[in-house]
């Protein structure tokens, strides 16, 4: 006979533990088992999220060993995790009296506050666990978590800064102090905070990283280039360094450079539709529409309801004149993000390209509702119903308009425009001086709407007048 390997004489044992505590639930027997096995048991049936079986192992732990801590919270632990709160806390407080120098009893007891919605409470059980804590990093953390709870986002990085005093190795918290920084705006504070940390420990990937987004808020491109070579050069599969990288490159206009840099995030993970999309985007920015077909495609092969590759096949297909199949994929688009003004913007406008006029109405109307504050749709809603409804229609989508953006001078202009139209020229240059006085440089807009103003002498006096 050979041999049974320890490993396999573990799996043996447990399964035999598995059995005889399942025949013991089944028949509502007691059998005896050593706290090891408990708590082979307990991991099992929490990792499969057999939370009621797991429960019924704590009862039975703590029945056979009273004085073993760990059993006690493992149960509060589960009261806690199927919103059985008030038991959890009724539990947890019997332990106390036994181990009472147990860390881990307070930030579980904290944790259920926490879920209580009893934030202070959460906050003063850290605070207890943290006086009995050889490594209180991650109770720090998890104070931060409740004040974040709170929206005291300022308080919050005090205590991650405090973790990262005494762990600078917390990924969590650097993650946290940059998530805390991007709720309150303060993007200029979160670029001083991760330089303060990088002088004393430079070779943090992840504070790297970080500073890099935070240039990236800030519009500071060139810098989070930067940023992200060093956090690259400290560990090359940092694929959301690459992902970010590339897409400072796109928003600085250097398409060209960002397209390898996306294509470097796949040697690190499995290619991903946002990084074809973006790649995509990139190579319909430089005017290679091929191959941003071709990037769009394998956007969708990997995810066929990305409404974004979705939209952007259908764009590169009108701009191909293929109208017909522009129109199927952007009617897709919308059906997997119905909200999205964008896509409705060009659906009208392909719309309204092959002739479908009321159908194009609805599609500008539907942009307005979703986002009133494009312009552009609202002018191209009153052209169409001054053209194909009626030139009082047209007049009162533009005064629609204005009262949503009242300080767009390009809705005065295109008003203007329809009274000129309308023969009521006294009106139109009211309007029109209201327009020159919002910015005079743009006043090629009324000859764009409507050509013939260029031939009249009054609106060339008040032109030239404001010029």
């Amino acid at each position: 006979m050979t041999e049974e390997t320890p490993t396999n004489s573990e799996n043996t044992h447990f399964k035999n533990c598995l059995e005889r505590f399942e025949k013991m639930m089944r028949k509502n027997e007691r059998y005896f088992f050593d706290s090891g096995d408990f708590e082979e048991l307990l991991n099992y049936y929490i990792s499969n999220n057999e939370n009621g079986k797991a429960l019924k192992v704590a009862s039975c732990a703590i029945e056979q060993h009273p004085y073993q801590v760990m059993f006690i919270i493992r149960k509060a632990q589960l009261l806690s995790a199927s919103n059985q709160q008030d038991k959890a806390l009724a539990v947890i407080s019997k332990a106390e009296s036994l181990d009472p120098s147990n860390t881990e009893l307070y930030i579980t007891k904290g944790s259920i506050y926490s879920q209580m919605g009893m934030y202070n409470k959460s906050i003063e059980c850290y605070n207890d666990a943290i006086k009995k804590a050889d490594d209180p990093d991650d109770i720090y953390l998890c104070i931060a978590f409740e004040y974040e709870n709170m929206s005291d986002y300022y308080t919050a990085l005090r205590y991650l800064k405090k973790a990262l005093q005494v762990n600078p190795q917390n990924e969590a918290a650097l993650y946290e102090m940059a998530f805390c920084h991007e709720m309150q705006s303060t993007h200029e504070e979160a670029v001083d905070d991760f330089n303060a940390f990088l002088e004393e420990h430079p070779y943090s990937a992840s504070a790297w990283y970080n500073l890099g987004i935070s240039y990236a808020k800030l519009d500071q491109d060139e810098k989070a280039i930067e940023a992200y070579d060093y956090a690259l050069a400290i560990n090359d599969k940092f694929a959301s360094a690459y992902f970010n990288k590339a897409n400072s490159y796109a928003n600085l206009e250097r398409y060209r450079e960002a397209i390898p840099v996306y294509e470097e995030t796949f040697k690190c993970e499995q290619p991903d539709s946002t990084a074809h999309y973006y790649i995509g985007e990139c190579y319909e920015s430089l005017g290679e529409d091929d191959n941003a077909l071709k990037h769009y495609k394998m956007a969708l092969k990997i995810d066929s309801e990305y409404p974004d590759a979705l939209f952007g096949m259908a764009v590169v297909l009108e701009r191909k004149g293929m109208d017909f199949e522009s129109s199927g994929y952007i009617k897709k688009a919308i059906s997997f993000d119905e909200a999205n003004p964008e896509f409705w913007h060009f659906y009208g406008d392909l719309l309204l390209k092959t002739g479908f006029v009321p159908d194009a109405e609805f599609a500008y109307a539907k942009t307005v509702t979703l986002n009133p504050e494009n312009v552009d749709a609202w002018i191209d809603l009153a052209h169409l119903r001054f053209q194909h409804e009626s030139q009082i229609a047209g007049f009162e989508t533009a005064a629609e308009g204005i009262k949503t953006n009242p300080g767009s001078v390009e809705l005065y202009f295109k008003m203007a425009a329809i009274l000129l139209a309308m023969g009521k020229q006294n009106d139109a240059m009211e309007v029109l001086r209201t327009a020159m006085e919002i910015d005079a440089t743009r006043f090629q807009l009324l000859f764009d709407f409507y050509p013939e103003a260029s031939k009249m002498p009054a609106v060339i006096d008040l032109i030239e007048a404001y010029k």
